[in-house]
């Protein structure tokens, strides 16, 4: 059909430029003879053509209008037809130079070919029908003998899911394959109930060794309670008195006493990372939310590691966008954890050129928006497939570097722990080793409800009668002395039996009392002061986890804490809340 179609294309294409001089000069007889030889074709039932006179004889009317002869001459069509037109028609447009436009159209005779799809079109339909029965046949032979037997099969595994011991399979025919296929579960049944009383056994065992390591656990958990107060006590006072000895001490003296508040800021940091990586591995850190200033995040860190950076000759840039509401809501402590950590490692592991911090907001909701926080090095880099190892703990990549460099390889671990559970997260980027690093943190916070500004400068001077009971000289000393500079009067007790005594004979506007002291503990304190009425504001000293102690604190009767170790201008913070 296509072979004829291309012909008759060609014949029309051909009788185009036969006809187009009679067309052109309208010689009738001439067209007609043209079209009768196209009927002669068995295939062509008929011929037409349609044609339009040339532009010349328009030309020809507009001069007869211009010697006003007659009216202006308008284009003619003209249409011939020979043969019958009904049937598939194909046509052929053509034109000459003359502006003539002719359309040539043939009417094809197709019952032939009707007649040959029609005879297909039955053909199929008839294969199709028996196949149809002959599937259906085979369908019916293979569901009897086969998949009755499978459904049987899987029958019965459903009955015995809830039997405790389970029972064989009962198949007396079918075919072989299946046959076989029963008897192997059969021999797997016999081997499950055989293992299974073996399992069971060994719960037992598991049991018994569960109970034992919740006990461990405990014990852990109480080991790091401990560990905690006992290095948080003596780090209080040795950062106690070194701000002591810096404020009295000469020039010469203060940059050697300098070195050492790095020092001990450093052992004080490891010691956390430690101390923290337990705690988020028994799943004790909790969120606490808090309105805090971003902008004034951003300038705390700034000044936290600007002179750190200058020291290394690096340049430390922090870019706030300014669509950032000002005020937000979230564990703000938690997140300047994770990026003091960032920044840390930015300043450790870069020599030469700038580490950036950028904050910027990633989607913003009418009461949530993604903050996205992005700390760039230009340091040593990280390989591509090293960036998800770094996140584990204790993983170093020592290995890869021309030298050492300290830490405990907890850091990162830490700050990803605790991305995840603020609901954000943390990442790495870099093109490989000597092309710096990026890190990505993204972490959901609530809109502030109110604008109000935060007041976060400690104030200079207080008003008030302070007992301070602690059981520790060297932080009695740091811890008096402070409180004096801030104008206050202060009692000192060194047990909890002197301190309950001096309660009881003596007024105060303010008690801080050490959670853990000989005689009497503070929580001991607290609750008999509280059964005899007293209301005056009292505020934990402790070197524990706050999280730790907060509900048992608070339900004895504590209205805030201090967490050792405290720096001075912490200490007047927390205080002017209640001396103000």
């Amino acid at each position: 059909m296509k072979e004829r179609q291309d012909t008759i294309r060609l014949i029309l294409r051909h009788t185009a430029q036969i006809i187009t001089p009679p067309l052109k000069y309208k010689v009738k007889s001439e067209i007609e003879r043209i079209l009768q030889d196209l009927v002669r074709f068995e295939f062509i039932k008929g011929a037409k053509v349609v044609w339009e006179e040339p532009t010349v004889y328009k030309e020809l009317g507009e001069l007869d209008a211009v010697i006003k002869k007659k009216e202006p001459h308008k284009i003619k069509k003209f249409t011939i037809i020979r043969g019958d037109m009904d049937g598939k028609i194909i046509s052929y447009q053509f034109e000459d130079r003359s502006g003539m436009k002719a359309t040539l159209e043939v009417a094809i005779n197709d019952r032939l070919y009707q007649k040959i799809i029609k005879n297909i079109v039955v053909n199929f339909a008839i294969i199709g029908l028996f196949s149809t029965v002959l599937l259906c046949v085979v369908i019916y032979f293979y569901y009897y003998y086969i998949v009755a037997s499978i459904l049987r099969l899987v029958e019965h595994i459903r009955k015995i899911r809830t039997e405790e011991t389970l029972k064989p399979v009962v198949l007396e025919k079918g075919p072989k394959e299946i046959i076989e296929l029963v008897q192997v579960f059969n021999e797997l049944i016999e081997n499950i109930n055989k293992y299974r009383n073996h399992l069971e056994k060994i719960l037992e065992q598991w049991k018994s060794e569960a109970v034992k390591a919740k006990s461990a656990s405990q014990a852990k958990t109480k080991f790091l309670a401990n560990v905690s107060h006992e290095i948080r006590t003596p780090m209080t006072a040795a950062m106690g008195m070194l701000e002591m000895l810096k404020e009295e001490s000469s020039l010469a003296d203060k940059e050697k006493l300098r070195h050492l508040e790095v020092a001990l800021k450093s052992l004080g940091a490891l010691i956390e990372e430690t101390l923290d990586f337990a705690k988020l591995e028994e799943g004790k850190e909790e969120i606490k939310e808090e309105t805090f200033n971003i902008t004034e995040l951003g300038k705390e860190i700034h000044e936290l590691f600007e002179i750190e950076a200058q020291k290394k000759n690096l340049v430390f840039e922090v870019f706030i966008s300014l669509d950032i509401p000002k005020e937000l809501r979230g564990d703000i402590s938690k997140i300047r954890q994770i990026i003091i950590n960032l920044i840390s490692n930015a300043i450790k592991f870069t020599d030469k050129g700038k580490i950036t911090l950028r904050i910027f907001p990633e989607k913003v909701g009418e009461k949530f928006i993604w903050l996205h926080f992005e700390v760039k090095d230009t340091g040593c880099g990280i390989p591509p497939s090293e960036l998800e190892k770094i996140f584990n703990p204790y993983e170093r990549l020592e290995d890869l570097y021309n030298k050492p460099y300290p830490g405990t390889g907890l850091g990162l671990a830490i700050s990803k722990r605790l991305a995840e559970l603020l609901g954000g997260k943390l990442w790495a980027e870099s093109e490989g080793l000597g092309r710096g690093a990026i890190f990505h943190l993204l972490i959901p916070l609530k809109r502030a409800e109110s604008d109000s500004p935060i007041q976060k400068t400690p104030p200079k001077k207080l008003k008030g009668k302070v007992l301070l009971a602690e059981d520790n000289p060297v932080n009695q000393l740091y811890f008096k002395r402070v409180l004096e500079k801030l104008g206050l009067n202060v009692e000192v007790a060194s047990d909890g039996l002197e301190a309950l005594n001096v309660i009881n004979e003596k007024h105060f506007d303010l008690i801080i009392l050490d959670i853990r002291m000989p005689g009497l503990s503070g929580l001991e304190i607290v609750k008999r002061i509280r059964k005899k009425g007293i209301s005056i504001p009292i505020i934990a000293l402790t070197a524990h986890s706050v999280s730790e102690i907060e509900k048992e604190a608070l339900a004895s009767g504590f209205d805030d804490f201090l967490q050792k170790p405290i720096s001075r201008e912490e200490l007047a913070q927390k205080l002017a809340k209640w001396l103000s």
